[in-house]
């Protein structure tokens, strides 16, 4: 008798655990469908120094001469190479 009322009371408690578990995913669900993900960050690019005025810029607007990377034509044609 004790042993169909466990079981009994066990089935219940599973019962009402997977309901609010429902629930809850679902309603998770929901949340998430209103409000649309971050957008994605922009990519960083990486940032080069002067070998002249040591200012940092961005690597695709640097010049490059030899090794060394330049902010503008200008400090590279500084350079005695």
């Amino acid at each position: 008798m004790i042993i169909r009322l466990l079981f009994f009371v066990a089935l219940i408690a599973a019962i009402v655990f997977a309901l609010f578990w429902w629930i809850g995913h679902s309603f998770q669900k929901k949340v998430k469908s209103m409000f649309p993900s971050a957008p994605k960050p922009p990519e960083v690019e990486k940032l080069i120094q002067c070998a002249v005025c040591q200012t940092f810029i961005p690597k695709s607007k640097a010049v490059k001469k030899k090794d060394d990377y330049y902010c503008c034509e200008e400090h590279a044609n500084l350079t005695k190479y």
